[in-house]
């Protein structure tokens, strides 16, 4: 044993000599036509400025490598060995946004299970197709329909029910956040809402929930992907426990596929789903198709999960920020109960007449930079502020940067909803630089239906509870976490019914 011990040292240590002189010979040589940038450290490139640093601190210390070695917010930044140009600029942002040269997904080791399909990780002709289908089917089986904001207020309801049943002892928000914003994208993508209470649903949103998190602790693996194959690794387990997430989502939705299928020449279609089906079966003759099945389990998994812990996490985010001002949510409140009485829910035609309670969650997604950085990709040779940019080159704009940009909200840490409203109170149309769900190409397709959700729930949770930080307990805005979405650390709140 003791022998096998000393020869796999060996031959670790000679692998990471060897990554060392290779990342010398080739990852040392800066391109002369990318933006400049911090210099790198063999093998790490310029992780280890990240190394210590979680949630806010994190996304803000690279913004300041970007604005102090790059040019004009643009600099190119190495994860590992890979050269990343980041983007501080928000005109530059712009240019990116819009442009089909720069609209790629990075490669990323999700690809060994989806294939660059679905609706968030590809990119290409497919990524067209698929996206315009998905905005149509979207419009259609939802967003803006009044059916829609019925269940929403049904799911608020159910909501409010549950953090009542603690009468006032402390819980985690984010165990009944899930469930409700879970089953609005059940009954758009599956035509059928769920009780909290059942079994298969509640396995759902646990495997949801499993999935943004095991995500979020592979990252170091995407820009080291031999840290998966180390026998006996966190890296490996890591990855492991992330593989068997997404074979048990896909198993759970080749259930519903199953179900759909047997349906699928009865009437219209009615869901996501269905539609998607249908348009599968119209095209089965088209050798050059995207509509196949594994595309459409990956859609849906992208659907349930970009459209449930995002939302989630806004909410969550949302009761953090209120209990930190509590003289914004005193005003919030005000301005609810003005309009609101007494058990009753909100409505969107309320939406005008609580311009403060808005501004206030404009605010929020503002502050709390849900997703801080978008990935794009060069998918040809382009230029970018005067560089050269080759083709394959990842490039990451900061949303957060601009987010927390003087010239754009001045005072920028504060959190001020005023600075979303004009001088007699109305909320503005237009405020440069807040750009939440994106901007251009790959704007977020839930938009629509995410304003809708966080508006009504917002409002209905404020209407109807009073939130209290649990006694020996502290809930701080700095205390965050950064994966795909950047959250705030797990808490415990009392729910205190008015």
């Amino acid at each position: 044993m003791l022998e096998y011990i000393l020869q796999w040292h060996v031959l670790l240590s000679g692998v990471l000599v060897s990554l060392t002189v290779a990342w010398f010979v080739f990852g040392s040589k800066r391109s002369n036509t990318l933006p400049p940038g911090p210099p790198p450290q063999p093998i790490i490139g310029n992780l280890g400025r990240l190394r210590g640093k979680q949630g806010k601190q994190r996304y803000r210390t690279l913004a300041k490598m970007v604005d102090e070695y790059g040019k004009d917010g643009v600099a190119t930044i190495y994860l590992g060995s890979r050269p990343v140009v980041f983007v501080t600029n928000f005109e530059a942002l712009k240019t990116i946004a819009h442009s089909d040269e720069m609209s790629g997904r990075p490669t990323s080791i999700r690809d060994e299970l989806f294939h660059r399909q679905g609706l968030i990780f590809t990119d290409g002709e497919a990524w067209k197709e698929q996206r315009r289908f998905a905005l149509t089917t979207l419009r259609e089986f939802g967003m803006g329909k009044t059916w829609l904001q019925d269940l929403i207020i049904e799911e608020a309801q159910e909501l409010i029910e549950d953090f009542k049943s603690y009468r006032g002892t402390p819980v985690d928000p984010n165990h009944h956040l899930l469930p409700s914003v879970c089953n609005i994208i059940c009954a758009i993508s599956y035509g059928q809402r769920f009780s909290h209470k059942d079994a298969n649903f509640s396995r759902l949103t646990r495997l949801v929930g499993e999935n943004v998190t095991l995500t979020a602790t592979n990252l170091l693996v995407e820009y080291f992907p031999f840290l998966r194959k180390i026998p006996f690794s966190k890296y490996r387990a890591r990855y492991l426990a992330w593989m068997a997430n997404v074979g048990a989502m896909s198993a759970f939705f080749d259930t519903l596929v199953e179900q759909h299928q047997q349906s699928l020449h009865d009437g219209e279609p009615r869901d996501y789903l269905h539609a998607f089906m249908l348009e599968a079966e119209k095209q089965k003759d088209n050798a050059e198709s995207t509509f196949n099945s594994h595309q459409l389990m990956v859609s849906v998994i992208n659907l349930f999960g970009a459209g449930t812990e995002t939302t989630a996490t806004t909410l969550a985010w949302a009761i953090v920020y209120l209990l930190n001002n509590p003289v914004v949510y005193d005003k919030v409140q005000t301005e609810i109960d003005g309009v609101l009485g007494d058990g009753q829910y909100p409505t969107m035609d309320m939406k005008d007449r609580l311009p403060y309670t808005q501004a206030t969650l404009f605010e929020i997604q503002r502050l709390s930079n849900l997703v801080p950085i978008i990935g794009r990709r060069a998918m040809d040779d382009v230029t970018l502020n005067g560089f050269k940019i080759p083709a394959g080159t990842d490039i990451f704009p900061m949303l957060t940067a601009v987010h927390e940009d003087a010239r754009y909200f001045p005072d920028p840490l504060a959190f001020k909803p005023d600075r979303f409203l004009d001088e007699d109170g109305n909320l503005r149309s237009k405020v440069d630089g807040f750009i939440p769900f994106a901007i251009g190409k790959r704007f977020c397709l839930g938009e629509s239906l995410a304003k809708m959700e966080l508006y009504l729930f917002f409002v209905s949770l404020v209407k109807h509870f009073r939130f209290r930080v649990p006694p020996g307990a502290s809930i701080n805005i700095d205390d965050s976490v950064m994966g795909l979405l950047h959250a705030p650390k797990p808490y415990n709140v009392i729910f205190e019914a008015r």
